[in-house]
């Protein structure tokens, strides 16, 4: 009858709003275990990352610590280069200053040796006294006119060495702040 068909349809809901109900257990038990998993997951992450913070500052202060450091070798290599620049300086003048008294010292035993030539005469003698010695200083200044100028090449070889290590540290210098900022 109708109270009978009636009775079967709620039976039949409950039966279904039961299995509906143990479904939703069933997803609500599996979502808890989803949330702890994914709360797990988020405590490793949150870990590696802090872990990857730490490193990642280690390698950037050790990067700024390196540039900084490239840098003052630079210009400690810049100094010694300004140095050795300075000195190839001096020498040069040093080497200048002997060449033009060794033209003079030359030019007055060309002088003797002129008048020498000129006459055979007791002035002539001693022309030759003085020609002989203004000879001697001649050589004698020409030996440390090139003893300068073998310094003064020492001294410039030194300078070229010097700006060459500068210009190699100041390139390391370059290198090593672009990898800091690039950290």
């Amino acid at each position: 009858t109708a109270a009978q068909a009636a009775l079967d349809s709620a039976k039949a809901a409950q039966s279904t709003a039961a299995t509906g109900v143990t479904e939703a257990d069933t997803a609500l038990t599996n979502a808890n275990a989803e949330l702890t998993d994914a709360n797990a997951t988020l405590e490793v992450a949150t870990n590696l990352d802090a872990a990857i913070e730490v490193a990642t500052d280690a390698v950037v202060a050790e990067d700024v610590t390196t540039a900084l450091q490239a840098a003052t070798n630079a210009a400690t290599a810049q100094g010694e280069a300004a140095t050795a620049a300075t000195e190839t300086t001096d020498a040069q003048a040093t080497a200048d200053a002997k060449e033009t008294a060794t033209d003079t010292l030359i030019n007055a035993a060309t002088t003797a040796q002129t008048a020498i030539d000129s006459a055979d005469t007791t002035a002539a003698n001693q022309t030759l006294t003085a020609a002989e010695a203004a000879g001697q200083a001649a050589v004698d200044s020409a030996t440390e006119y090139k003893e300068n100028a073998t310094a003064l090449v020492a001294q410039a070889e030194d300078a070229v060495t010097q700006a060459g290590e500068a210009k190699t540290l100041a390139d390391t210098a370059v290198v090593e702040a672009q990898d800091a900022l690039n950290s």
